[in-house]
């Protein structure tokens, strides 16, 4: 007939239907109508299992997003023992067991007015500083405390940054002048290396 619904037939052979299978008929010159009838209904069928697709999707995806919402435990920690108290936290770190680890410095206190129980003599009863790392379980509660200098380490001048390996090592750094070492203790506060 014409040659747009010779393009439609062959177009239809060559990249939708495999050539001589049995049951397939292509559309020809004398019925070409037919050809754009099975060319709009596979149309139609292709529109519609798409839609549907999509629709699925849509319901897989929930209408809204929350942002999650956080909100400040006023007990957590717990009151610390000895009339300890923090000073700047400098590190946070979570291990296996989410115990959270605190690092924070013993000497940025106002020694005149905030930690009278460590003055000698003493000025009040209230504060002492805590020790440098401070181990709290989930709940808020005080399970471990280290840190600070000793023999077999030098400790940083300005304790500075705690991360937990994945081992639940704890490693720790400093920013002050001189510091340029880290530091690796276990979970439980026993030293295990210094590097630098």
């Amino acid at each position: 007939m014409n040659s747009r619904c010779t393009s439609v037939s062959t177009l239809l052979k060559s990249r939708f239907l495999l050539k001589g299978r049995s049951g397939l008929a292509f559309a020809s010159h004398k019925n070409c109508g037919r050809s754009r009838i099975t060319a709009g209904f596979l149309g139609l069928c292709t529109l519609v299992m798409m839609l549907n697709s999509l629709a699925a999707r849509a319901q897989d995806v929930p209408e809204t997003v929350e942002v999650p919402f956080f909100e400040v435990d006023p007990y957590w920690p717990r009151p610390l023992p000895n009339h300890w108290i923090l000073g700047s936290a400098v590190g946070v770190g979570v291990d296996s067991r989410d115990h959270i680890y605190v690092i924070h410095r013993r000497n940025s206190f106002s020694e005149r007015n905030e930690i009278g129980a460590a003055m000698d003599p003493k000025s009040s009863t209230c504060c002492i500083p805590a020790p440098n790392i401070l181990e709290f379980d989930p709940e808020g509660i005080l399970v471990n405390s280290f840190g600070g200098p000793s023999e077999d380490y030098t400790w940083p001048s300005s304790n500075h940054g705690l991360t937990l390996d994945h081992k639940d090592n704890i490693w720790i750094g400093g920013n002050g002048r001189g510091d340029s070492h880290i530091l690796k203790f276990t979970r439980d506060g026993k030293f295990l290396q210094q590097i630098g």
